[in-house]
């Protein structure tokens, strides 16, 4: 009786495991860091992004603008709003948030020079298999809190969990697909999809891991402005409800010699100041309240700085070119309404609309016609649509039934899929081939530039973190060299139409 006991547990323990392992035929791959598209830019061995100084000077502060105001300092739930809320805070590489496990794809610290690939930040490489439906974390032994304590795999299940239940809904919307999440040990993490989805490993890589110690207790939905406990590179030092925040760099943070971390974050002290009013704002940077000014206006960039500090020397005016993506500017028409829904409406709507002119006397020819819905980026589309790039109505003869169609013809050899158009036989109609082929037709459509493109890529708008700008104790931002007592304008990148 005894043995057939031991044997049932064996039997039983050998199942649990085939339930909860990924199947043993899937191709597993461990890397790094995480390419949506193509492959990584950079390898396992890199010491630093190419877009940053790894030996630029650490220490000074720098005085910053906002706009608007804030009334809570958590950023994760629908209620208040968040200094990362604000327009264009992100832009400074700083913020209240918590890191997430991997960076680049997200909005914490986005790329200089990759779209769309991610690399470890508290997770120290990924797992996932062939056909990603499941991705597996391994975190960084080092990682901690700013209180000390370790951030561990249950730190990152309970993120998930709190995110999803009672978070913000874009939380709800980009971790929705998951099937199941495993805690394989103190530091490694398995979430298992409800179908193959490789946009989803990468939204799981932006997840910010909260301290689960912190929160036990707490009112996760509750507006608050006592200071979130955090593991980046700054904490808050001090709080002005809705008017000033003061960023301290945490001494002996233990992700600072990390390759994705290196050139960064080299400002002692951070200031922030909150401005309800551009225009006030713009009259606070001409007399030196604030260091540096994106200007989003072209008839501001055109007219405006003629005031004696950029007379003096004292404001430094710059426009840096870079294929960051930007959002699309645009008229857009309601095809729905009667009135619109002609297409030779909508284009002699088009032929009317005169864009030389508006460019010329509205924009002062700051703009340009915009050739693809991300212009700025590596993704922009160049040239006409040529063979598969044309998308086709459902049905139509092609080496899929779906509608979108990808030529392997067209794809740099540095940037492959991971997959070809061969991978379906034909009349496969399954949703999950389809999904993949959509995935795949944005490497299609901006192939024929590939590596080179990206490897020619401009340096990305000034950021709190960016090494391009170097800090000295009592000196001002500069590209280059340090200036001395000076500030810097710098225009956002213009708008197409």
């Amino acid at each position: 009786m005894d043995r057939i006991l031991h044997l049932m547990r064996f039997l039983l323990a050998i199942i649990s495991c085939l339930l909860v392992s990924p199947p043993v035929w899937a191709t597993i791959t461990q890397s790094h860091g995480y390419a949506q598209f193509g492959n990584l830019k950079y390898p396992s061995s890199f010491t630093h992004f190419d877009w940053v100084n790894p030996r630029a000077p650490k220490g000074g502060r720098v005085r910053l603008m906002a706009s608007g105001t804030f009334d809570t300092l958590n950023p994760y739930t629908f209620k208040g709003t968040s200094p990362s809320a604000t327009p264009g805070f992100f832009a400074y590489g700083i913020s209240e948030m918590n890191e997430p496990l991997m960076v680049g794809s997200g909005i914490y610290d986005p790329s200089g020079d990759e779209p769309t690939s991610s690399y470890g930040l508290i997770a120290e490489s990924v797992e996932y298999s062939d056909n990603f439906s499941w991705v597996v974390f391994n975190l960084r032994d080092e990682a901690r809190f700013h209180d000390g304590k370790a951030i561990t795999a249950y730190d990152v299940a309970f993120s998930y969990r709190v995110l999803r239940k009672e978070g913000h809904p874009q939380f709800r919307t980009n971790l929705k697909g998951v099937k199941r999440v495993d805690i394989l040990n103190r530091h490694r993490i398995r979430f298992v999809f409800e179908r193959p989805d490789p946009l989803l490993i990468s939204r799981l890589g932006e997840l910010p891991v909260l301290p689960q110690h912190y929160w036990k207790g707490k009112d996760f939905r509750a507006t608050t402005f006592e200071p979130p406990l955090g593991s980046g590179p700054y904490r808050i030092a001090q709080v002005v409800p809705g008017r000033r925040l003061v960023f301290e760099r945490v001494k002996n943070w233990w992700g600072k010699d990390l390759p994705v971390n290196r050139g960064k974050y080299n400002f002692d002290r951070v200031e922030v100041e909150f401005y309800r009013d551009d225009i006030v704002a713009f009259e606070a940077f001409k007399v030196g309240e604030f260091d540096f000014y994106i200007e989003h206006q072209a008839k501001n960039w055109a007219t405006a700085y003629e005031f004696p500090a950029v007379t003096r020397g004292d404001v430094i005016r710059a426009e840096i070119p870079h294929q960051i993506p930007t959002q699309t500017q645009a008229l857009f028409m309601n095809s729905r309404r009667a009135i619109f829904n002609d297409r030779r409406v909508r284009q002699a709507l088009g032929l009317l609309f005169d864009f030389e002119w508006t460019n010329r006397a509205l924009f002062y020819g700051a703009t340009g016609v915009a050739k693809a819905t991300t212009p700025t980026a590596e993704f922009a589309a160049t040239g006409l649509p040529e063979g598969g790039e044309w998308l086709g109505p459902v049905g139509l003869p092609g080496p899929t039934t779906c509608r979108t169609v990808q030529r392997a013809d067209r794809i740099s050899p540095h940037r492959r899929p991971r997959h070809s158009a061969q991978d379906a036989a034909p009349g496969t109609r399954t949703a999950s081939r389809c999904g993949l082929e959509a995935h795949r037709i944005g490497v299609a459509q901006q192939a024929r530039r590939g590596t080179a493109l990206r490897d020619t890529a401009g340096q990305p708008a000034p950021r709190a973190n960016s090494a391009t700008l170097r800090p000295e104790p009592g000196e001002g931002w500069h590209r280059g060299e340090p200036a001395h007592g000076r500030r810097i304008a710098v225009q956002a990148a213009p708008g197409s139409i």
